[in-house]
This record gives structure tokens, C-alpha cells and sequence, in this order.
């Protein structure tokens, strides 16, 4: 029986701003798709496994529009799961 270190679903808004993780707010009015993030880690020494799932795509958004939204906004990662505007903000409050 394998035994998960860490094991955990986050939800991701891909919105025309960037990424928004989905905290229980409402949907942002400018998503154009919503995608599953399953993390997972044997062990705490071992690589952490991400697996992306699309769940929804506005209807009439191209493809074209997602790849530049992706292009520019790349996927959040763990340790960057804030919107651009939330880590221009936190930022701005560090200097003060």
C-alpha cells in the first residue's frame, strides 16, 4: 500500500488578468476557463506530480485567445499561486 505525503486539489479561475485561485468567492466575470490542479507527493523527499484537467471553457473563447492568456500568464505553480495584481500589491506593501 502506497502511503501520500501530501495530496491536494486547488481549483484555478484563467481569467483575462492571469490566474485566480479559487478561494469560495464568485466566479470572475473575465474567466475564460476553469481548470483542476491535483498535487500530489509520495513522500517528503520525493518530486511533487501536478496534473492539470480543463473543466470548462467559455463559450466562443478561441484557441488562439487561451494560448496567448497562457503565453502570458503561465500556470501557477505552488510556490506562485497569486493573480499578478496580488503580488504587485503584496509587493508595494513590502516596500512601505
Amino acid at each position: 500500500m502506497r502511503v501520500t505525503y501530501e495530496k491536494y486539489t486547488d481549483r484555478y479561475f484563467l481569467t483575462l488578468h492571469g490566474w485566480v485561485l479559487d478561494d469560495g468567492t464568485p466566479q470572475p466575470p473575465d474567466c475564460i476557463q476553469i481548470w483542476e490542479r491535483k498535487v500530489e507527493q509520495g513522500s517528503g523527499f520525493g518530486r511533487q506530480s501536478e496534473n492539470w484537467s480543463l473543466g470548462w471553457t467559455k463559450k466562443g473563447t478561441t484557441d488562439e485567445a487561451v494560448a496567448k492568456l497562457e503565453h502570458e500568464f503561465p500556470r501557477p505553480t505552488r510556490s506562485k499561486t497569486l493573480s499578478p495584481e496580488a503580488l504587485k500589491t503584496i509587493s508595494k506593501m513590502m516596500r512601505s
